[in-house]
């Protein structure tokens, strides 16, 4: 499944069902709409994906610093992609963040989170992006859904991502990993 880097990790090992990942120092993916910041250099772990997918899985970073995160992404090319990631939030607690990047980068923080791991879901439905969060992987909250519509998205990669914007690098675990080529029944509900 998972066959590419984009952006060479600091660190990577699999340990059975389980894909460690570690950025180094100054990593991140955002585009700032109000300032003239850009990055674009945290390591991916992806593949490439045509038409609708659905992919999930439990995500533990090893929090060191404010934007410290495992994140999933979507990602289209530089101008265009989804991130979405268990940060360490600068409101002063780890948080699920989605940030929509169409040109300028949005930034949204959600829910509080005070476990040190979640399950995460991206999916896809023809132009319509569903990102959804679990404490238990049996019951999903909507974070996030919208369209996408952006050019060359049948040339999109899915992946995993790790990033340290403020820190000295940041260490992610990423297990219960699933993916199939279809989206979600629900797209409100993630099931």
């Amino acid at each position: 499944m998972f066959n590419k880097w984009i952006n060479e990790p600091k660190y990577f090992n699999k340990e059975k069902e389980t894909i460690i990942i570690e950025s180094d120092a100054k990593t991140d993916f955002f585009v700032a709409p109000a300032s003239d910041y850009l990055a674009h250099n945290a390591p991916i772990y992806a593949f490439d994906v045509q038409g609708d997918f659905t992919l999930e899985c439990k995500v533990r970073p090893d929090f060191k610093a404010y934007y410290d995160a495992g994140a999933m992404m979507f990602y289209v090319d530089e101008k265009a992609w989804i991130k979405f990631a268990f940060e360490s939030t600068d409101i002063g607690h780890p948080a699920v963040v989605s940030v929509v990047t169409d040109g300028a980068s949005d930034d949204a923080n959600g829910e509080k989170v005070d476990s040190p791991s979640i399950w995460m879901k991206l999916s896809k439905k023809d132009k319509v992006i569903g990102l959804y969060f679990s404490h238990d992987a049996l019951e999903w909250r909507m974070v996030r859904l919208f369209q996408f519509d952006v050019k060359n998205l049948d040339k999109a990669s899915v992946g995993l991502e790790a990033q340290s914007p403020a820190g000295l690098g940041c260490k992610v675990a990423f297990s219960d990993i699933k993916y199939t080529d279809k989206a979600v029944e629900d797209m409100r509900k993630g099931i």
